[in-house]
């Protein structure tokens, strides 16, 4: 078993037990990643000014209580163990900052305690496991204050708590469930949000109050739409990234044209017959994929798209003008 362990600002590899070697109060960082360890002992607790500690990649199923004593711990990562539960002594950890919980699929739940570490601002809990089994967020998640990041994809989440709305500093949420059902309301009250990547197939439609997230620079929605994308995207005026692909669309709202900063639009495999006459606005766009599509024609206003370097339209049912025809084709990258 190799550990390593910062100990009085020096770093050392050890091969044994560290208590045999240092004061354990002196320790400030320690990995003991990558060992096979099915569990962690007790005496973990005594690393009272443990700062930070990489236990991922193991096979560990739990985490000792006392790791609640450990609480000037400010990252924690214990990804890609077995791990089924977090102790309630997790809320202890009042300076955590960063948790990465990515591959434990066999949580099913985050403890309420969590809402106790109100200096977190990473929470990275990604699976890629068919048979995942987390399935709820705490209320308490919205005591999180300070959460800047927060990542869910590829779990059995059916809903997001109200109290979501709260956790105003975040700025990156990605959420992924094939199980989610319609949104909170309260999650348009993030305004600070600049990345937000969001996919169910049991959504169906979106929040006209899309439009309150002026300051987000992409966003990805992978729903099941059975109604019109919201005409408030509108006011998204800061989007460099949009991608709409997969989404059940039958066509854009003509508020797109609004998105004057857009540098990459995405919305492949959809019913799209055409596209709107605002589209000649987006003229910062650089990547353009309509592919797979029922497209019969294109805007006058395509040409206007002076910046455009990669385009994907395959259609075989389009027809467009000579000056649209002769555009394209000066196109760098056309498929």
């Amino acid at each position: 078993m190799e550990i390593k362990v910062t100990y009085k600002d020096e770093t050392y590899v050890i091969y044994n037990k560290i208590e045999k070697f240092f004061n354990p109060e002196d320790i400030i960082f320690l990995d003991c990643s990558n060992n096979d360890l099915s569990s962690l002992p007790e005496s973990f607790g005594n690393l009272v000014n443990l700062e930070k500690l990489d236990c991922s990649e193991n096979q560990l199923t739990s985490l000792p209580e006392p790791l609640g004593n450990c609480i000037n711990l400010k990252i924690l990562n214990c990804s890609y163990n077995r791990l089924t539960s977090l102790p309630e002594s997790l809320g202890n950890l009042v300076n955590l900052e960063e948790l990465d919980l990515n591959g434990n699929f066999r949580i099913k739940s985050l403890p309420e305690s969590i809402g106790n570490c109100i200096n977190l601002r990473k929470l990275n809990f990604e699976n890629d496991n068919e048979n995942v089994y987390f399935i709820s967020l705490p209320e308490s998640i919205g005591n999180l204050v300070n959460l800047e990041e927060l990542i869910l994809v590829d779990n059995r989440l059916t809903s997001l708590p109200e109290s979501i709305g709260n956790c105003i500093n975040l700025r990156k949420l990605s959420i992924f469930s094939h199980f989610l059902t319609p949104l909170p309301e309260s999650l348009w009250n993030l305004k600070n949000l600049e990345y937000l990547h969001i996919g169910s197939q049991e959504i169906t439609s979106l929040s006209e109050s899309l439009g309150n997230l002026v300051n987000l620079k992409e966003l990805h929605i992978y729903f099941n739409f059975t109604s019109s994308f919201p005409e408030s995207i509108g006011n998204c005026i800061n989007l460099k990234k949009l991608n709409l692909g997969y989404c059940n669309l039958t066509s854009l709202p003509e508020s797109i044209g609004n998105l004057v900063n857009l540098e990459r639009l995405d919305c492949h495999n959809n019913y799209l017959t055409s596209l709107p006459q605002s589209f000649g606005n987006l003229r910062n766009l650089i990547e353009l994929d309509c592919s797979h599509n029922d497209l019969t024609s294109l805007p006058e206003s395509f040409i206007n798209l002076k910046k455009l370097e990669y385009l994907r339209i395959f259609s075989e049912k389009i027809s467009v003008s000579e000056d649209i025809k002769k555009f394209i084709k000066e196109i760098k990258n056309v498929w």
